[in-house]
């Protein structure tokens, strides 16, 4: 944040998810405020995410807002928060490649659907 407040930036990448929100409370709305742009890594928490939802069918009404996995479950959470210009999601697997790509396409969760999304994640990690 204080290298932020520099100006001497122009794009941050930092640790957000509906599962790691920390950045949400001061980190994104200060890039947003000073037009910094904001790359998101760990989309999937290495991994540990895939681990919460392993077993767990996608809830119905995510299919509203054009989402058909878990993976784009987590993208879409993130590309919809208004700070956010790209999410880069880890893989090796061409499959998952193109999954996760899609988490961009269609419509994308408003505010209300982001608090379900976290919701539902935080009743899957009790």
């Amino acid at each position: 944040m204080k290298l932020m407040d520099t100006g001497t930036v122009d794009i941050i990448q930092v640790n957000y998810s509906a599962l790691e929100t920390d950045a949400a409370d001061r980190v994104l709305p200060m890039a947003m405020d000073k037009g910094i742009a904001v790359n998101i890594n760990r989309p999937f928490m290495n991994g540990d995410y895939f681990s919460l939802v392993k077993g767990h069918e996608l809830p119905e009404w995510a299919a509203d807002f054009d989402c058909e996995s878990w993976a784009q479950f987590s993208v879409k959470y993130i590309l919809s928060h208004p700070a956010v210009n790209c999410a880069i999601t880890e893989t090796s697997n061409a499959k998952h490649a193109i999954d996760n790509i899609g988490g961009g396409f269609g419509r994308m969760p408003d505010e209300g659907e982001r608090k379900r999304i976290k919701a539902h994640l935080d009743g899957l990690s009790g």
